[in-house]
């Protein structure tokens, strides 16, 4: 019985170890993603300026009008 004990042990650290190591893996793309929705966000509001000055707008007009997602209020 004590050797299903110690066998039954070092397969729960080794469990333990492979999903802390899947979580480090996930922390990180998770953040790589982050980091791009948010250089994304900014390089598509920079472009809708630009957009809105080439049409004649400016780009306060823009800047009042609710963010993508963001219901209208009633």
């Amino acid at each position: 019985m004590g050797m299903w004990t110690v066998l039954l042990a070092a397969g729960a650290v080794l469990v333990a170890v492979v999903a802390w190591l899947l979580v480090i893996s996930a922390t990180r793309k998770f953040q790589a993603l982050s980091q791009s929705h948010w250089e994304l966000r900014f390089e598509f509001a920079r472009l809708r300026a630009r957009v809105a000055k080439l049409d004649g707008g400016s780009a306060s007009d823009t800047a009042s009008e609710p963010p993508a997602g963001v219901p209208p209020e009633a």
